[in-house]
């Protein structure tokens, strides 16, 4: 999906760690394009995606549920949210074709576990 984020840290140890803010939701993602120079405190328009290194650990949940948790200071997080079609619908939503593989989940509430958001700066 497509936002207006405010790039609020850039990491001096990760070069591609970015602390963005989008709509007053704060995460850590993995910036993955950067074209240009990016300035801290400015909106940049981004598109954010999913990465899943290994298996696809989801869980459907008894109750509606949209959030985001970072696991640990790195760059995993569960999300849990509402699978539309294929978009993961929470509090920042998240398009990824692999969501289709689930369609029997459509509609539903669930936990993704992912190893990190990337964040590319159009």
């Amino acid at each position: 999906m497509d936002y207006v984020a405010v790039l609020e840290r850039v990491s001096q140890v990760i070069e591609e760690e970015v602390l963005i803010n989008i709509n007053g939701i704060t995460f850590t993602g993995f910036s993955t394009l950067c074209p240009y120079p990016v300035v801290e405190g400015k909106q940049y328009k981004v598109k954010l995606g999913l990465t899943i290194l290994d298996d696809v650990i989801i869980k459907q949940l008894d109750q509606p549920h949209e959030k985001l948790i970072q696991i640990g200071e790195g760059f995993s997080y569960l999300i849990r949210g509402r699978v539309k079609d294929n978009t993961l619908e929470s509090i920042v939503s998240f398009e990824d074709d692999f969501l289709l593989d689930f369609a029997y989940l459509n509609g539903e509430f669930i936990e993704l576990y992912v190893d990190r958001i990337s964040v590319e700066f159009l």
